[in-house]
């Protein structure tokens, strides 16, 4: 306990001194503007959405959220290349290609991380997995997990759709987590309205919902499904059926 509260300590601490020293930054930029010596050209880089966005993504590099990072600072370098470079194509005929590219570094990187579901997964007597492990580019799948022991897994979706049941399932005991990464792509979970959810999903023009039916329902606190990952040019939600 005591090691765990040293490293949240540090993480805290550490955020803060990211976030000052990027409000210093912006700080010292703005007064040289203001006193003429930063150029406007300059200006239009540095107070640009682009660098923010960029900005954001060092801040969750340095605090070991290192796939959303690399995704938020490649889309800012990507909208900030025609600034820089006298490309000789039309920029929006290079986008979609950029785009594929960014997809395909989302699977690169994530492909090694918490591989835990291709190490433990494992078939119960109904047929259903603890673990699901899904990767869909270009393509979907719909699928109903049944299982009593559900431990959650990882979903990679690039220009693809995943669309999983779990009405019928059960959560393990503790805390369980599910990864996804949404690259143009689209999850869609049905999960039962006593399950207590929690979304730690970062977006990047995407978005990830908990749209489920809840009135009336008493949440199990003593099981947990953590949904952490990034959703960028996509996205998911979550939901249930009317009882």
């Amino acid at each position: 306990m005591e090691t765990t509260n040293k490293c949240e300590n540090r993480n805290h601490r550490s955020k803060h001194l990211i976030l000052g020293l990027l409000l210093v930054a912006a700080g010292v930029f703005y007064i040289l503007k203001n006193v003429g010596i930063l150029s406007a050209f300059a200006s239009s880089i540095i107070f640009s959405w682009q660098m923010l966005i960029i900005a954001i993504g060092l801040t969750w590099l340095v605090n070991h959220k290192r796939t959303p990072g690399i995704v938020l600072i490649i889309i800012g370098l990507v909208y900030l290349a025609p600034e820089f470079f006298n490309l000789p194509v039309n920029f929006f005929e290079i986008f979609w290609p950029s785009l594929l590219i960014l997809a395909g570094i989302l699977i690169i990187f994530t492909r090694n991380k918490h591989n835990f579901a291709h190490r433990h997964s494992h078939t119960i007597n109904n047929g259903s997995e603890d673990y699901v492990d899904d990767i869909l580019v270009f393509s979907g799948t719909e699928r109903i997990i049944t299982s009593q022991n559900f431990k959650g897994g990882k979903i990679i979706t690039a220009f693809g759709g995943s669309k999983i049941d779990l009405t019928n399932a059960a959560l393990a005991d503790g805390i369980n987590y599910l990864e996804v990464i949404c690259a143009f792509g689209g999850v869609e979970l049905y999960v039962p309205s006593d399950w207590n959810v929690k979304i730690e999903v970062i977006s990047a023009l995407g978005g990830f919902s908990d749209k489920r039916y809840m009135i009336n329902v008493t949440v199990n606190t003593d099981k947990t499904l953590v949904i952490k990952g990034v959703a960028a040019f996509g996205g998911g939600e979550i939901k249930s059926f009317k009882r």
